[in-house]
């Protein structure tokens, strides 16, 4: 065990803990960003790379949601790094007001903020953001905030506060959830509309059944791929597409938001239920007990597609 300044935000003494001697990896214990691991060969290759603010952010979400230590590998440095999220002052301040609601057992307590060591939970690029961030929120009439000394703040939510941050309930559910993680090639609308122009094309050439099995095929892509991005082991040859939907859902921000909506989304299961049965029915992968026609082809089709764009958002 030893100690030297932090990689990613250069917190002072931060504790080292050898893991396992074949890839060398050390995990890193700070009090800022949270554990991690990283190989000394990343560390010297990268130095500079790794002094990130919105590395440190996306590491100190794995701590707050008490997931598994990440690894920062090359390949995180050199293709997902950039594509980890910038956020607004709006956003950072709402994500200040949800650190608020976590930490109080009710409206009103005081809450201790060291903002020093916080500052990663709100996306802030230093100390000194965090504390113009709880400023503002205090102007605005949401908190209220005494400045000491050393960046700590002393907060309390107000009922403003409160109801601001409910207003923005489903929003807030996004920032801190692990749709941090950088998305894929599969989550993005270009992928989306090139796999339905594919669709479409085999609908016009009056092939239904092809029509039925790619809308299953890019669906499933699309729900695997989400599994993967929130680390959750799963077995593809197992599961089906209602229970990828169902299983996506449970995983990333989705299950958190508001009952009206978790009706909405109740609704796509069972639109994805029955797209899947439609093309178990009718899809040229198995014998064929139904004749589709393009309508069944649209409707699969077009039930995919806007099921996609949803879960891309």
């Amino acid at each position: 065990m030893s100690s030297r300044a932090c990689p990613v935000c250069s917190y002072d003494n931060v504790e080292q803990i050898g893991q396992d001697p074949l890839d060398m990896k050390v995990l890193y214990k700070c009090p800022r960003c949270g554990p991690f691991l990283l190989t000394e060969l990343v560390f010297v290759k990268y130095e500079r790379k790794l002094k990130s603010s919105k590395l440190s952010a996306w590491i100190r979400a794995h701590s707050e949601q008490k997931k598994e230590p990440p690894t920062i590998s090359t390949d995180f440095l050199e293709n997902h790094l950039k594509d980890l999220p910038e956020h607004t002052p709006k956003e950072k301040m709402l994500l200040f007001l949800g650190v608020l609601k976590k930490r109080a057992e009710y409206t009103g307590e005081l809450v201790e903020i060291k903002c020093k060591t916080d500052y990663p939970l709100v996306h802030a690029s230093q100390w000194q953001e965090m504390a113009c961030l709880s400023q503002e929120l205090d102007r605005l009439g949401y908190i209220k905030n005494n400045l000491a000394s050393g960046g700590n703040l002393s907060c309390q939510m107000l009922t403003e506060g409160e109801g601001h941050l409910e207003k923005h309930e489903t929003q807030i559910a996004s920032l801190v959830t692990f749709d941090h993680h950088p998305k894929s090639k599969f989550l993005n609308s270009q992928y989306i509309d090139e796999q339905f122009k594919k669709c479409e094309s085999r609908i016009d050439h009056g092939d239904y059944e092809g029509a039925l099995t790619s809308a299953k095929t890019f669906l499933e892509a699309i729900l695997q791929e989400i599994s993967n991005v929130h680390e959750e082991k799963q077995n593809k040859d197992k599961s089906t597409l209602p229970k990828l939907f169902k299983q996506t859902l449970k995983n990333t921000s989705l299950g958190n938001i508001d009952d009206h909506t978790k009706v909405i989304l109740r609704g796509l299961i069972t639109t994805v239920h029955g797209l899947s049965e439609l093309r178990n029915k009718a899809g040229d992968s198995h014998p064929s007990k139904i004749t589709p026609d393009k309508r069944h082809a649209q409707l699969a089709v077009n039930t995919a597609k806007t099921i996609a764009c949803f879960l891309a958002e």
